[in-house]
């Protein structure tokens, strides 16, 4: 027998982009993004919140209109600061 998910299929897939934006992220080498890089895994409107949880996790960082960075914690305040 299979088991029944609870969840939405519209929050599957939207944590589904989530995993794929941050999967992305990890294997890339450099630590600075745009936000048109990552425009494959879905909408503007979905891209768009999963760099917003990304960046409220501190895994990225926004540096500017449309540029992330990958994000590490500050030695001095604990606070994620760009890592490259």
């Amino acid at each position: 027998m299979q088991a029944i998910s609870k969840e939405p299929a519209s929050l599957k897939h939207a944590m589904n982009i989530l995993e794929s934006i941050k999967s992305s992220v990890a294997n890339q080498g450099d630590g600075v993004f745009l936000r048109a890089e990552f425009a494959r895994f879905g909408s503007p409107a979905q891209v768009g919140r999963a760099l917003r949880q990304l960046t409220s996790e501190g895994t990225l960082v926004r540096l500017g209109l449309d540029v992330y960075a990958k994000a590490k914690p500050s030695v001095l305040s604990g606070q994620p600061i760009p890592a490259a």
